[in-house]
């Protein structure tokens, strides 16, 4: 049986020197209260909120919301129509504070190895970056 949807949000902070440059420092989970499905599913999202908050502040206001992750399970890492109306949805909300959101799906599981892509919202679209990975 194949693991169920996950997902959460991704921090960090557009680089001073290159403004299409985002560096992603943290990532916060879907919290206690999210609910998980084979196709979806849905964060709790004030859980969420708090854990945001708290890396803004703590940052001194340097680290913030950039966009969300999730994944797919036994699936590719193309965004699904979902995935697209969301990052529609997260680009056009004032409170979210980020006009070209990053959306990181990872994809198969099971069986296969997992694997990342990352998309960002440009031109009412999502469309794939370049992305590396520290460590």
């Amino acid at each position: 049986m194949r693991p169920l949807e996950t997902g959460g949000v991704l921090l960090g902070f557009v680089d001073v020197d290159d403004k299409e440059q985002l560096q992603v420092v943290a990532s916060v989970g879907p919290g206690p209260r999210a609910v998980h499905r084979r196709d979806r599913f849905e964060p709790d999202t004030a859980w969420q909120l708090e854990r945001i908050a708290k890396a803004y502040r703590d940052s001194g206001n340097v680290v913030r919301y950039l966009g969300d992750w999730h994944s797919h399970p036994g699936a590719s890492t193309q965004p699904s129509r979902l995935d697209r109306r969301t990052a529609t949805r997260i680009a056009r909300h004032r409170q979210a504070r980020v006009r070209h959101p990053l959306i990181a799906i990872l994809g198969g599981g099971e069986l296969d190895a997992w694997v990342l892509a990352c998309w960002r919202y440009q031109r009412r679209r999502l469309l794939e970056v370049e992305h590396r990975l520290a460590g």
